[in-house]
């Protein structure tokens, strides 16, 4: 006699690290001989344990300007995006948190940090099962000196396992562009780091995921030549010479 048993995985990815589902089956065998039958002549026992791994969290995107945006002065003005973030160990808690370190200002190869630019940038973590707003982060949190670098880093409440959509929105911008200078990069990169293990002091439980939003400053215009060089201009004694602005 063979037997085979199949089960979806998407069935029991549910179960976390050690826990087992157990699936009882009975195989009873029946004598007949002539007119005469005889039940439960044999039974067989079948058993099988299903056990749970530690599935790692996820941090899921669709689109690469969900993480990754560049705004430019003069042609964008707001900007959005969404990440998800999927436990599928029913039974293990999620712990989140949202670090925003120091800016930093680049110029062709040269860069400096600077601390004292507001990104008007808000944070929100939502159920994707009931829609329930469950933790909004906003811009105006306070910026704490942590070594060498300024960093600060917010722990979200503790989740449940399941599927979790986290959103951002950037708008208002023109403050940001107006105290730039002309021709830089504005680079502000936050990090989601999601964990399922408890232990929050080890780094290394963590997933994580940039999410880097630039803002780019207008350069000073210039003047060229037909030919593409900077002119030498006269105020006296030449004739007119186009000019490219």
């Amino acid at each position: 006699m063979d037997w085979t048993y199949s089960i979806s995985a998407e069935d029991v990815e549910y179960l976390a690290e050690n826990q087992t589902f157990q699936e009882n089956y009975t195989i009873q065998l029946s004598e007949k001989f002539v007119n005469f039958v005889q039940d439960d002549v044999a039974s067989l026992d079948i058993n099988i344990d299903i056990v749970g791994t530690d599935d790692q969290p996820e941090i899921i995107f669709e689109d690469i300007s969900d993480v990754d945006v560049l705004l430019r002065e003069g042609k964008d003005f707001n900007a959005s995006g969404e990440v998800l973030i999927s436990e599928r160990d029913s039974s293990d808690e999620l712990s989140i948190s949202l670090q925003f370190p120091q800016t930093v200002i680049r110029e062709g190869v040269a860069e400096t940090s600077d601390s004292l630019f507001d990104i008007p940038i808000e944070f929100t973590v939502k159920s994707v099962e009931t829609g329930e707003k469950i933790w909004d982060i906003n811009h105006t949190h306070t910026v704490a000196d942590i070594g060498e670098s300024t960093v600060y880093e917010l722990q979200g409440p503790q989740l449940s396992g399941g599927d979790y959509l986290l959103e951002w929105t950037v708008s208002n911008i023109q403050d940001v562009f107006d105290s730039l200078e002309p021709g830089v990069v504005l680079e502000s990169d936050y990090v989601l780091k999601v964990s399922d293990s408890g232990d929050l002091a080890n780094e290394e439980n963590y997933v994580r995921q940039n999410i880097s939003v630039d803002f780019q400053s207008n350069s000073l215009p210039v003047l060229v030549d037909s030919n593409g060089e900077t002119p030498i201009l006269l105020t006296v004694g030449v004739e007119d010479t186009p000019l490219q602005l």
